[in-house]
């Protein structure tokens, strides 16, 4: 993800707030507690990114600033496209992360064959291959994506997700033109079980009319 790239993006804005509000704060007490800019910055390299933030939030505190004066403030010096992040990532924190950032819990399946060999067959026609699989785990089961090593093939699977106990068929179509000879493609099919993904294959051979 690109969401969570965004995320982390502006989350350096808010800590630049940080920065810049703990500056301020620091300059205030500086005449009566001795304070400088150089000691704060040493003890903040040695600080997680959690604490900075919780350092930002007492300085808010102290100083009595509505943070939402403080967001507008850093928000107004943004360019365009990086107002559009932060308008993104409030959604986010408002709304809950989008579906894609949404992992689905692991579940097992099985295929009832990852292997499908069309034996001999004539080159430049169309040939279709069906793998069906059954969720035999306890969660959802969802394919996100289905890739082929050729364009050679076109995948149509399922979109929704496959209950427990059910089972759906992915359907692959192989165009043999110009695939004279031994055929060997692997289709990986990315998924919510324990490796990630499943990968079928079609074999056979192609020959001339």
């Amino acid at each position: 993800m690109k969401t969570e790239s965004h995320i982390l993006k502006y989350s350096h804005y808010i800590l630049l707030g940080a920065f810049l509000m703990l500056n301020a704060f620091v300059s205030k007490a500086q005449s009566d507690d001795n304070v400088t800019n150089a000691k704060l910055k040493k003890i903040l390299t040695s600080l997680t990114y959690q604490d900075k933030l919780d350092i930002l939030n007492y300085a808010h505190q102290l100083r009595d600033v509505e943070p939402d004066d403080l967001i507008l403030k850093i928000f107004d010096q943004l360019p365009a496209t990086e107002k559009k992040y932060v308008i993104d990532y409030a959604k986010y924190r408002l709304e809950g992360p989008p579906t894609e950032l949404i992992v689905p819990e692991v579940t097992t399946v099985e295929w009832d064959m990852k292997e499908h060999d069309f034996a001999k067959i004539i080159e430049g026609k169309t040939y279709v291959a069906l793998f069906k699989v059954t969720n035999t785990g306890e969660s959802p089961y969802q394919i996100s994506n289905v890739r082929s090593s050729c364009d050679c093939t076109i995948t149509n699977y399922p979109k929704s997700k496959i209950n427990p106990g059910e089972e759906a068929t992915l359907v692959v179509e192989f165009n043999s033109i110009g695939k004279l000879g031994m055929i060997n493609q692997g289709i990986v099919v990315y998924d919510n079980t324990e490796n990630k993904r499943s990968i079928l294959y079609l074999k056979g051979e192609v020959v001339q009319k």
